[in-house]
């Protein structure tokens, strides 16, 4: 079997990489090269069965996978022998085929290598079977063009571990550094056959987009016999995402996420009787999910009523037990339905562990074959695959490029935060934007170092304070994650670019003792060897970029390097010490250190330096050694060594429940001296002067525990010991995090922002001043606050029958200095004419959370349902009012009021203030009065009231057929209509009221349907969309069709967007943009038109688009300048300019000629003739194109590029003046006959000089 599995030598870049699997083909015969792709179908039918040794040893016998396998195969050879059929379509149907006569086999009477093997054939397959249906719901997507870029990709994402290019540890790295545990993200699901819920793990297998953003996460998921509570709400036949569930994702009808399913659940319960069943209208717009093949994809055929599933009513009311299941899984609230038998079953929210980092794009686009043949990496959390991405980003495709041909590796390294901005998205961000605004400033540098981190994990990163800003601590550990996501990416680009020829080398076959792939670096060294006889210099500086990309990778523990270092050792000292000091085997050196192991018993060695050491599985031995290190054991019995000395430690083991891990401390270390200590989620053991081990999550769940701690003298702890020898910290006058016991304890947090924990007991907490967070915890608690408290936090989950939890308000607090207030989750307590506010968390979504009773010092009580009503009592302040299931009448008063008018036909008033009005269901009327307002009506035939002084409202409507109803003051020529390329405003002439219709143009759903004014006259939507495409004095946004569009925008700054055709477009009067879009399109400018954009990105082959200038403009007028990637027209002597946007970017966005009034035409050699490329002013870096290029930078210390790498060459003219700065010229050009010019202006030859060093020439002046 070991011969009929080996694969030949490989690059790890090789797309052929996964010969097994790849494609077509599947088994180990097919592998050994029995079967031929060459065969007809009945030669491949008639080819042998690959032998293989069963468990028990003994002779060979036919392999059960390959006999399976063969099966496969030689159905693929009858579909492509096959005509007039979907050949496609077959293949698909023999993949599935193949995953069901895997799951069928006895996997007992396979060996341990037929059951590796089977395992990740079938994880191939499985994903392949995902992007397929996936496509398939594009008609004009094609499964096998696709292949390339999202089958060999994504499939990759899974087998990472097994193919050898080390990912999976590094990024697994990164998140660990990031704290990031999985997330949990909820949907209902239904326990459809009686024996309660069941639910997978999160491993790689099951993919879903829960928050609809195109990227599907790696999820844990429901059992194959049970069920998904879901409803198609775009009608498409497909469960696209976690909005058509019921869970954390599910939007409501405010447009916020549900805190859980059984609140979403609740908006369907039209007569509000506690469950859904027929008689409300949602509930025959319930499915069920069963999804039998646990993909996470909904096939029609996983797809049954509720009628089929058996359920009569869902129950709306649940509890919260907060239960784990064996798969880590979380059932936060049950429920349960009732069957058409009558019988009662369970319903739970579960909350799913989600893997947010390891995620499956799932809009996929063609990748044109240019950029195929660029670096590949693959896409991660939010963040595209680098091909996909570029597709979408020319500006990355052109730095991918720029690293792709830099000379230097200082051009490489400067180039690695610009690839990793564009790629994450976060170019844009602000540098300074997450600066810790309390005490620190910042410390974190560059804002996008940590946006590009949250981008790749699919999550924000908070503080423990709950603050997007770090402080220094996590800033240190965050730059490290980037410094260390940069060096990954840095290896990945390096080695498919400039070590492309070395790593082609690397040749990986399967090791059969570590199941996994082993790279052989024979000829790496050999190649390397050749080098450094011919050029020193280079070979060095080859074998150091080698070793940092094969550790920057991370894959050190899968290629042979200690044969590698026999082989170059004695080469030389200097040889020796690059390798030395980059890997040493699994030895880290005196820097900052990332190891990682493989599944093999490993020794981890970090010595100096703050190192990131991962073992994964197997029982490692980790020895961190001086610095602040991380130390990941993962599976297996696990051994932590510690010394004095050894610095502040992490330690994050998560592994099952028993498990044999030790923590061994060093002679000398004595456990008298160990003084242990808890945070939220952490226990910390401390000893020595400075010596720290934190054990991560300790609190959070047992797996995370370290089951023995050793000592030299023989004295042992057990994991069961460590809560009692707890030392329990004592509040200061700083920021405190305070915990109680089991019994009736009194905890004072004193000054600061404390966090008091309280446990089981009859517990007293007051926060003391400073802004607090209290939790109780079971038993009936008091929470102490008054005057001078701050913003205290109380969070009391107790679903304890009878628990009768209390505020205690401080002495000389009356009942009416309290103000009580509400939004949708919390309840508030204020104390008038202070900013002290005690916050009730999670009041009106988590009845358990309740706090019961408020008491005064005059012995005042207000209870639940006191509150409850004093929180909808209208004042002149801020408030947030929810009417009830009837016709409501609400009047918000002064403040910024949210009005929410739940079910019935309600009466919505803001008054004064900035208000919110949501109407909720039904037929609502809705008016702002005076400020500016946001109205959302609803579903339901809703009506907005507007007038003078009604201020600069916003209209959000979501259904129906809703009207405006203009004041009775006004007339129909008092409105303005205009539009932008999003909403429709309407305003009043002569103030500055406005009333904007949020995507009025873009959503069909969002139009209101008319505009009704006193006098009768009704505008209806073809009126109101003539009208607001109707040209006038002040800026408009006016658009064509795809036929032949004359746009004249007159005067103001407008925006004329054509579609296809030959447009002409006239901005007039005004600094204008003009979108042309595809089609022979005309420009007029005239003198005094102002500073036009103009954007006409046209990818049809013989496309001519043409500037007309004014009659009394001159060729000899025109200034043209290459800014950036913007092409700038100027007329001389005048401020008038037309600027083409992207010109020098792509050949697409370029005006093919420029025609003047005395028949003078420009074609593009023409302009290009005319062009000179300046700079700013400041440090620049200017491009030149394809042409023969003059390029003036000006002022500052510039760099300039004779060449893009997308149209070559020319003969160019760089200018150079007295002030100009030090300037650096790359002109790279190979071109027989090619005459580039420094010209000198104004600076004598006596006044230069010129000297080289090393590769250089550098031009002086004196």
């Amino acid at each position: 079997m070991a011969e009929d599995i080996k694969f030949p030598g490989f690059s790890i870049f090789s797309p052929n990489a996964w010969a097994a699997t790849w494609g077509d083909w599947c088994g180990p015969g097919w592998s050994g090269g029995q079967r031929d792709a060459d065969l007809s179908s009945e030669q491949m039918a008639a080819m042998p069965i690959a032998r293989s040794i069963g468990p028990e040893g003994g002779e060979p016998r036919d392999s059960p996978i390959d006999k399976t396998c063969h099966e496969h195969d030689t159905a693929y050879q009858e579909a492509d022998e096959q005509t007039g059929v979907d050949k496609d379509e077959l293949k698909y149907e023999a993949d599935k085929k193949l995953l069901e006569d895997l799951d069928a086999l006895d996997w007992s009477q396979l060996s341990k290598t037929e059951q590796e093997y089977a395992r990740q054939m079938k994880t191939a397959f499985i994903l392949k079977k995902l992007a397929y249906e996936a496509l398939s719901t594009n008609p004009n997507n094609h499964f096998y063009r696709f292949r390339d870029d999202l089958y060999r990709t994504e499939f990759e994402k899974i087998t990472e571990g097994n193919r050898g290019d080390g990912s999976t540890s590094i990024l697994d790295s990164i998140r660990d550094l990031l704290k990031r545990a999985s997330m949990l993200l909820s949907p209902i699901v239904l326990d459809l056959d009686g024996d309660g819920i069941e639910t997978t793990r999160e491993s790689l297998t099951t993919f879903f987009d829960y928050d609809g953003n195109g990227f599907a996460e790696s999820t844990g998921w429901v059992g194959a016999d049970d069920g998904l509570l879901v409803r198609d709400i775009n009608g498409n036949g497909w469960i696209d995402d976690g909005r058509e569930l019921f869970g954390s994702e599910t939007l409501l009808a405010n447009g916020s996420k549900a805190a859980h399913g059984y609140l979403a659940l609740a908006e369907l319960d039209d007569n509000h009787d506690g469950m859904l069943n027929a008689a409300d209208p949602a509930f025959a717009t319930l499915m069920v999910w069963k999804d039998s093949d646990g993909d996470g994809t909904s096939l029609a055929s996983e797809l049954i009523t509720l009628d089929q599933a058996g359920v009569q009513s869902i129950s709306i009311i649940f509890t919260s037990p907060f239960l784990v299941d064996k798969n880590g899984n979380q059932h936060k609230q049950l429920g349960h339905y009732t069957t058409t038998s009558g019988e009662t079953r369970l319903s739970a929210d579960v909350w799913f562990q989600v893997n947010s980092m390891a995620s499956f794009n799932v809009d996929v686009v063609s990748v044109p074959d240019d950029i195929a043949g660029m670096p590949f990496i693959q896409g991660m959390g939010n963040v595209r695959d680098l091909h996909q991405a570029m597709v979408r980003d020319d500006s990355l495709q052109w730095v991918v490029n720029q690293f792709s041909s830099a000379r230097t590796l200082a051009e490489r390294n400067a180039m690695i935060p610009s690839i990793i901005y564009k790629w994450t998205g976060v170019e844009d961000v602000d540098p300074t934007s997450r600066a810790d605004t309390e005490i620190f400033g910042n410390v974190i540098g560059d804002a996008r170092k940590l946006a590009a981190m949250e981008a790749i994990t699919g999550e924000n990163w908070y503080s423990i304070q709950h603050s997007p800003n770090p402080r220094p601590e996590a800033a240190r550990t965050l730059l490290r994650a980037y410094d260390q996501f940069a060096e990954y990416i840095y290896g990945l680009l390096t080695a498919q670019t400039h070590l492309k020829p070395l790593y082609d080398k690397i040749e990986f076959t399967w090791d059969m003792d570590q199941m996994n792939f082993i790279g052989d670096l024979s000829g790496v060294a050999a190649a390397i060897t050749e080098t450094l006889a011919f050029d020193r210099w280079a070979g060095l500086g080859q074998l150091t970029e080698f070793v940092r990309t094969l550790k920057g990778i991370g894959l050190l523990a899968q290629v042979k390097t200690n044969e590698f270092q026999l082989a170059m050792d004695p080469l030389g000292s200097d040889v020796e010490q690059i390798i030395n000091y980059s890997w040493a085997g699994l030895v880290a050196t005196s820097a900052h250190d990332t190891l990682a192991g493989n599944s093999a018993n490993n020794r981890l060695h970090g010595m100096g330096g703050n190192d990131i050491l991962t073992g994964y599985d197997g029982d490692d031995l980790f020895n961190g050694g001086i610095g602040n290190d991380r130390l990941d054991g993962g599976s297996g019995n696990d051994t932590y060594l510690f010394e004095r000395g050894a610095g502040q430690d992490e330690v994050m083991d998560y592994d099952a429940v028993g498990n044999g891990d030790v923590v061994q401390f060093a002679e000398g270390i004595t456990s008298g001296e160990l003084f242990v200590t808890r945070g939220a989620r952490d226990l910390f053991l401390s000893y020595g002067s400075n010596d720290r081990i934190t054990l991560c999550n300790w609190f959070v769940n047992d797996q995370y525990r370290i089951e023995n701690f050793r000592f030299a003298d023989g004295t042992l702890w057990g994991a069961a010991s460590m809560d009692d020898r707890i030392i329990w910290p004592t509040a200061t006058e700083s920021s405190d995090i305070l915990f109680s016991s089991a019994a009736a304890d009194i905890l004072n947090g004193l000054d600061g922002n404390d966090l008091i924990y309280a446990e089981a007991g009859n517990d007293t907490l007051d926060g003391g001043t400073g802004n607090d967070t209290l939790e109780g915890g079971t038993g009936d608690d008091t929470y102490l606050f008054g005057f001078g408290s701050g913003q205290d936090i109380v969070y009391d989950l107790d679903s304890t029958n009878g628990n009768q939890d209390r505020i205690i308000l401080g002495v000389g607090i009356a009942p009416e200095q309290v103000k009580i207030g509400r939004d949708f989750q919390h309840l508030y307590l204020t104390l008038l004419g202070t900013s002290d506010q005690l916050t009730l968390k999670n009041w009106f979504i988590e009845p358990t959370a309740r706090v019961e009773q408020v008491l005064f010092a005059d012995t005042t009580m207000w209870d639940a349902a006191s509150m409850e009503s004093m929180a909808n009592t209208v004042t002149e302040g801020a408030d947030f009012l929810i009417g009830l299931a009837g016709d409501d009448l609400l009047v918000g008063l002064g403040g910024a009021d949210l009005l929410y008018g739940e079910g019935g036909n309600d009466t919505l008033c803001g008054d004064g203030g900035d208000d919110t009005l949501a109407g909720g269901p039904g037929e609502d009327q809705l008016d702002g009065g005076v400020g500016n307002d946001l109205l959302q009506g609803g579903a339901g035939n809703d009506r907005y009231l507007f007038g003078r002084a009604s201020g600069q409202d916003s209209v959000d409507d979501q259904g129906g057929q809703d009207t405006i109803q203009i004041a009775a003051d006004l007339n129909p020529e008092d409105v303005r209509v205009w539009r932008d390329p999003w909403n429709l405003m309407l305003s009043i002439t002569g103030t500055t009221d406005r009333l904007t219709l949020v995507n009025w143009v873009t959503v069909e759903n969002n139009k209101v349907e008319q505009v009704l004014f006193a006098d009768g006259t009704v505008w209806d939507v073809n009126l109101l969309s003539i009208v607001a495409n109707t040209p006038t004095l002040l800026a408009d946004y006016l658009t064509g069709d795809d036929g032949a569009n004359s746009l004249d925008g007159q005067e103001g700054n407008d925006e004329l967007l054509s579609g296809a055709g030959d447009d002409i477009l006239i901005g007039g009067l005004g600094n204008d943009r003009l979108n042309g879009e595809a089609g022979d399109d005309l420009y007029l400018f005239r003198r005094g038109d102002g500073q036009d954009l103009l954007c006409d990105y046209d990818l049809q082959v013989g496309n001519c688009d043409t500037i007309q200038w004014g009659s009394d403009i001159l060729p000899e007028e025109i200034q043209i300048n290459l800014r950036g990637r913007d092409l700038v027209l100027s007329i001389a002597g005048t401020t008038d300019s037309v600027t083409i946007l992207g010109w020098g970017n792509s050949v697409a966005a370029r005006i093919e000629q420029l025609s003047f009034a005395n028949g003078v035409v420009w074609n593009e050699a023409a302009i290009q003739s005319h062009l000179v490329i300046t700079g700013t002013g400041g440090d620049d870096t200017l491009y030149g194109t394809a042409g023969n290029d003059i390029l003036d930078a000006g002022p500052g210390n510039d760099t300039l590029y004779g060449f893009q790498p997308y149209s070559g060459t020319g003969n160019d003219t760089y200018l150079f003046r007295l002030g100009s700065g030090q300037d650096t010229i790359s002109d790279n050009d190979s071109n027989l006959g090619n005459l580039d010019t420094l010209k000198m202006v104004g600076i004598a030859p006596s006044e230069a000089t010129l000297h080289r060093s090393m590769t250089d020439n550098n031009v002086t002046t004196i």
